[in-house]
């Protein structure tokens, strides 16, 4: 696994970098409820129909609800090469942490 995880807090360190996409791998369903400005949504399970127009990107974060889809996300895409991270903890961790 050469891909990363990341706590949120770190999250516009990655993003700020040239060439990088946040893509926000739950259902549209749950995009529609809450997600990050700036953020793409493409389910986790339509991400393959979109490999090619992803590629064009030097890193692709890839968040979810709690950070499993995310990883499976980076899991696939690292596999065939694409540079990739994670969000550890996902949506979950984010607003949970702005609570406190």
């Amino acid at each position: 696994m050469s891909f990363i995880t990341i706590p949120y807090r770190e999250l516009e360190k990655y993003r700020s970098r040239t060439g990088s996409i946040l893509i926000d791998v739950r259902s549209r369903e749950e995009f529609q409820k809450n997600h990050i400005r700036g953020a793409k949504n493409i389910p986790c399970e339509q991400l393959e129909k979109y490999l090619k127009q992803l590629r064009k990107y030097s890193l692709i974060i890839f968040v979810c609800e709690r950070g499993a889809r995310s990883m499976q996300a980076a899991r696939s895409c690292d596999a065939i090469g694409m540079k990739c991270v994670s969000v550890a903890g996902g949506m979950n961790a984010i607003v949970n942490t702005e609570l406190d």
